[in-house]
Parts: structure tokens; C-alpha cells; sequence
């Protein structure tokens, strides 16, 4: 839609919307600010992947017979030992879940500013 900025009776002057000013600094500006914009979403995207990695070790690392279906994890723990494994790990995901949360949520909102 264009905005009428005159109108007359054998006349009507619109701005030109797709018009990319002259002005090299304010393509300076745009270029810099969608720079920044991807390094924030690579840096969310970089911690989304270490959180998928730490996820995966926990998995290996609790060594407790479990099945997989999507969305959920079913643990069979032989004991207290396998037990408190399963509850140390469940604590730390929720902790990588928490701060994998915040960053996109983070990078999500700086670019709406």
C-alpha cells in the first residue's frame, strides 16, 4: 500500500515503497544488523547443538536399560544406584533444556526489537 502524500484533481503523488534510499549508511546500518542478527541465531543454534551433545552423553553415561519413543524415555533401574543416576541426569537436562530455552527465546526477541 502506497501513502498519498498529494492529491489533486489531475495529480496523485504516492511514496514509493520499494524505494532503497541513496543514503550508503543506511544500507551500512541494515547490512550491520542483519550481521548481528545471524551471530546471535548461530550462537543459539551453536548451543542448541552442545545441549543435543551433553543430552547424549547423559544418555551414555547413566548405562541404565532403557526404551525410546518420541518424546519420552521409559528407564528400567536395577537398583538405588540406577535410580539416583536416572534422577541426576533428569535434573541435568532440565538444566540444559532451561538455558537452550533462554537462548532462543533470547534470540527470538532481539529480533523483534
Amino acid at each position: 500500500m502506497h501513502t498519498v502524500v498529494h492529491m489533486s484533481e489531475r495529480a496523485l503523488t504516492v511514496d514509493d515503497v520499494w524505494h532503497l534510499s541513496d543514503d550508503p549508511t543506511d544500507l551500512d546500518h541494515a547490512a550491520a544488523t542483519l550481521r548481528a542478527r545471524a551471530a546471535e541465531l548461530e550462537a543459539a543454534s551453536a548451543l542448541v547443538r552442545r545441549g543435543q551433545r551433553a543430552l547424549g552423553q547423559l544418555l551414555d553415561w547413566i548405562e541404565v536399560p532403557m526404551a525410546w519413543h518420541p518424546g519420552r524415555l521409559t528407564f528400567f533401574p536395577r537398583d538405588g544406584h540406577d535410580l539416583a543416576a536416572i534422577t541426576a541426569a533428569q535434573e541435568a537436562a532440565a538444566e540444559i533444556h532451561a538455558a537452550v530455552s533462554r537462548a532462543m527465546t533470547s534470540a527470538v526477541s532481539s529480533g523483534r526489537a
